[in-house]
């Protein structure tokens, strides 16, 4: 069972633009409206479906972060494993629908809770919304992720690993379709038919552990790094506010710009998405969230 609480402070929360990338009863936004597509689908079936009793909310000046937990159990149980997603989308003046950045990370993020909904795991998980990762928010004080890793610390949570799941719909076999940042590029491939996890250099182990857990069971091709944080390209979502905070943090995603065409245009829409891939990803993050909880390899369902 997912439990949560509630957390009250000044202020409303604020969808930029309207362009939230999905809203349902879980994710109160002001002026947002659901997908009429399979992934918006997903995302509001994945909120009822899982019967969430409440969410916890920490909420600060304009920015509001909201929260599930499915308990751990035993020795480990004061330990949390967070699972992230922003659901905000970029503003633009041409607007923009935001389907890959970054409904496909909240869509997979709620997929993940149901999935987990009632299994017995050591660690604790906590499935989380974040606001205002996009510009002008970005990497400043009323980021979501910031207050929420922020409150983290003032509480003496123990976080042992942290996922920010960040664009994750674009895949492509062409050879050439995938770019990178210096100097990734002398190692790694090509062509975009993979997934990527992406940590720090202090975030090494659990880097290596997520890409481990999802090899294993996941039929789909993967790539992980663990570079230092002042790399180009390596901070440049949620995972990096848990950093900020010493807490070890990985980002999965598709790289974004680096191959995604569509990266906060208006034609970032969900006929861009390539679904029956990302299902294939969400398939093995399960599983890799079992093993960061502390489930065991052979677990699962």
């Amino acid at each position: 069972m997912l439990h949560g609480g509630l957390e009250r402070g000044p202020g409303p929360a604020r969808a930029r633009g309207g362009n939230v990338a999905v809203a349902c009863s879980s994710f109160p936004a002001r002026g947002a409206s659901c997908w009429r597509s399979s992934v918006g689908r997903s995302c509001c079936w994945a909120c009822s479906a899982a019967r969430w009793p409440s969410w916890s909310r920490c909420r600060a000046n304009r920015t509001a972060v909201r929260w599930a937990e499915l308990p751990g159990h035993g020795a480990l149980a004061g330990e949390l494993v967070v699972v992230g997603a922003h659901y905000d989308s970029v503003e633009t003046d041409a607007g923009c629908p935001g389907a890959n950045d970054n409904a496909t990370g909240t869509a997979a993020m709620l997929a993940l809770a149901h999935r987990l909904r009632g299994r017995t795991l050591p660690r604790t998980v906590r499935f989380v919304g974040f606001v205002n990762e996009e510009p002008p928010y970005f990497w400043t004080d009323d980021m979501g992720s910031v207050r929420a890793a922020k409150l983290s610390r003032a509480r003496g949570e123990r976080i042992a690993a942290m996922l920010s799941l960040e664009t994750l719909g674009s895949y492509s076999d062409l050879p050439g379709s995938q770019r990178y940042p210096f100097p990734f590029s002398l190692f790694y491939p090509t062509t975009a038919d993979f997934v990527a996890f992406v940590g720090n250099v202090s975030s090494r182990a659990i880097t290596r552990q997520a890409v481990g857990a999802f090899r294993r069971h996941a039929r789909f091709p993967s790539e992980g790094a663990a570079p230092a944080s002042v790399v180009g390209g390596v901070g440049l979502s949620d995972h990096w506010s848990y950093w900020q905070q010493d807490y070890p943090a990985v980002m999965v995603t598709d790289t974004a710009f680096f191959r995604y065409p569509w990266y906060h245009t208006p034609r970032d829409v969900p006929a861009a998405i390539d679904h029956e891939r990302l299902a294939r990803v969400v398939d093995g993050l399960t599983r890799v969230v079992e093993e960061l909880a502390g489930g065991e390899r052979g677990e699962g369902r």
